[in-house]
């Protein structure tokens, strides 16, 4: 069978040229493009720009004014290529001088050619896991600035690895000012009513999965103002380094040339957290905490809904979505994948608080077809992604992520000129069907919820919905919405007032739905997210 030769493109930089044949002899032979032999700084400078490789091999004592570890320097400024010096100095300081450039590995002439060969070939498997974490990284630094709280990571020492804009306008400071600091060196927080300090959690604070709330403390700024505000914190596993995955070798330089401290010998990683500051001063002048949260979080979550003013061709539809008092992690949409086809989706994550919103943020920017912006629903930005295996995508993501996150979903995808329609369910409610003539019946497609298991078994469903038929969906917290004798909404209510209310105009029936409930549970809030939402194909 015939040896599959890896294909990575390697710049070898090395003045004596003896060596440097050796070195492209055997590259070569084991399968790898060499793009180009050059044995001076400025050569290399220009053979990268004129094709970038995936690895480079240098020397240190090369010809012209620049070394190998300046030409390092200088490529590292515009390029993230991985650097393997290759060198007969073996002192101490030699090495030392080495680290400037922070190589991926140092080998020691004379060399091995099996040691040579595995050791590109592990840099070569750790630059590549290196970009993955940084584009996911990127990504999420992305959302984490879109979000209107302010976020500060920490690792165990507590000291800041990110910071987001928000953070940075409430505690009017820049970034450079507070990078590799730790978070009582920028800022203080005291408890209201005894003025003492509060504590930052350790890991031992912590149960599992939980965060920890300080409700209506001082925040003290480095400029000395004040102004009250709610902390939560949570914890967040980092890596063996002490630091969170996306803190590369390149922001480890931003902390003012201090770099921050290795946890102690032997911990492996640890708990570092994420702290959110939430300016509470407008809230506490008008004396409605209560209600101020709840409209805060009904605000984040409708921003992301359909808009009446706003329908997608071919669709009536009706919703209505009403988070919990701590916010949550309900969502749905409606949303045109092409010319042809329409998407939809409901989902809930679940627990409350800002991660579940967070994680709705995220899922809302991941389930769209803009793949450009992360979106998954589309291959390509031409062919549209098959629902089964958006649902996959979900769960590889999701799947084994810390803090442990999982929820449920329907998705589904329509074509509006015929209604043949391809549903898929992880854990959620079944959809439910009702024809012209007011029958329903339960679209009984299955699967777990994403985030529980490392494989992802579901049935697809096929249908036609037909001109005149309609498809409901809702949440736990509809059903299980409960009155002030502790009975739920129940299943028999929701499906009872469906096919009561077949002839109703399909806004009409959502909102009249909407009224009932705040009827029957008696109150203008409710325990746990409730969503729904009818679609019904013009």
């Amino acid at each position: 069978m015939k040896k599959e030769m890896p294909g990575e493109k390697i710049l070898i930089v090395e003045d004596e040229r003896l060596i440097a044949l050796e070195l492209e002899e055997i590259l070569t032979s084991a399968g790898y493009l060499i793009t180009g032999v050059v044995s001076s700084g400025k050569k290399a400078l220009e053979k990268v720009n004129e094709n970038i490789p995936d690895l480079i091999l240098m020397d240190i004592r090369i010809e012209g004014t620049m070394d190998g570890i300046k030409t390092a320097q200088e490529i590292n400024k515009s390029h993230n290529i991985p650097v393997i010096f290759i060198s007969a100095l073996s002192d101490e300081a030699s090495l030392e001088n080495a680290k400037l450039a922070e190589p991926y590995s140092y080998i020691v002439k004379p060399f091995h050619e099996k040691s040579l060969i595995a050791t590109i070939k592990m840099v070569l498997y750790k630059s590549k896991k290196v970009k993955k974490i940084e584009e996911r990284e990127t990504w999420f630094t992305s959302v984490m600035e879109d979000l209107g709280d302010a976020i500060i990571l920490c690792n165990p020492l507590n000291q800041i690895l990110y910071i987001n804009l928000s953070a940075k306008k409430l505690l009017n400071i820049k970034e450079k000012e507070v990078r590799g600091k730790t978070v009582s060196e920028c800022f203080t927080l005291l408890h209201s009513q005894t003025k003492s300090k509060v504590k930052i959690p350790d890991e031992d604070d912590f149960t599992i999965h939980s965060n920890i709330l300080f409700e209506d403390i001082i925040l003290v700024r480095p400029d000395k103002t004040t102004i009250p505000v709610d902390l939560s914190v949570t914890p967040m596993r980092l890596g063996p380094s002490g630091f969170s995955q996306f803190d590369t070798s390149e922001q480890k330089q931003n902390f003012n040339g201090k770099v921050p401290e290795e946890l102690p010998e032997g911990e492996e990683g640890g708990v570092g957290k994420v702290l959110l500051l939430r300016d509470i001063g407008e809230r506490k002048i008008k004396q409605k905490k209560i209600q101020h949260e709840i409209d805060t979080a009904i605000e984040m979550q409708r921003k992301l809904l359909p808009s009446y003013k706003k329908p997608v061709i071919g669709i009536n539809a009706g919703w209505f979505l009403h988070p919990c008092s701590f916010g949550g992690g309900d969502l749905f949409h409606i949303l045109k994948i092409d010319k042809d086809h329409v998407g939809f989706y409901i989902l809930d994550v679940m627990g409350h608080g800002i991660s579940a919103t967070i994680t709705s943020l995220m899922l809302h920017r991941i389930l769209s077809p803009e793949e450009e912006k992360g979106g998954i629903l589309k291959i390509n930005s031409k062919k549209i992604k098959p629902p089964v295996e958006v649902l996959a995508e979900l769960n590889r993501h999701f799947y084994g992520q810390q803090p442990f996150q999982f929820f449920t979903i329907i998705y589904g995808v329509m074509n509006i000129s015929t209604g043949i329609t391809t549903c898929v369910r992880a854990g959620h409610n079944y959809p439910i069907l009702q024809d012209s003539e007011g029958n329903i019946s339960e679209i009984l497609c299955e699967g777990a919820a994403i985030g529980l298991y490392p494989e992802l078994h579901l049935t697809e469903k096929k249908f036609t919905l037909e001109k005149g038929n309609r498809l409901f969906f809702y949440s736990d917290g509809l059903i299980e919405c409960a009155n002030k004798e502790e009975n739920f909404f129940s299943v028999q209510r929701l499906y009872s007032y469906i096919i009561e209310s077949k002839k109703k105009p399909i806004k009409k029936l959502a909102k009249d739905l909407e009224a009932r409930l705040f009827e029957w549970r008696g109150k203008n809030y409710f325990n746990d997210d409730v969503s729904f939402m009818v679609l019904e194909r013009q």
